[in-house]
């Protein structure tokens, strides 16, 4: 998950976030963060 200001005001971008935290739930490690700022995920 590639996550930057721009990342966090799209409706897109948040709805696969939150698909992917739920499968995260079923399958750890299936998330790997990258930040390109100080944007709050």
């Amino acid at each position: 998950m590639f996550i930057s200001e721009h990342y966090a005001r799209k409706v897109w971008p948040n709805f696969e976030k939150r698909s992917a935290l739920a499968r995260e739930v079923v399958e750890a490690g299936y998330i790997l963060p990258v930040r390109f700022d100080d944007t709050d995920s």
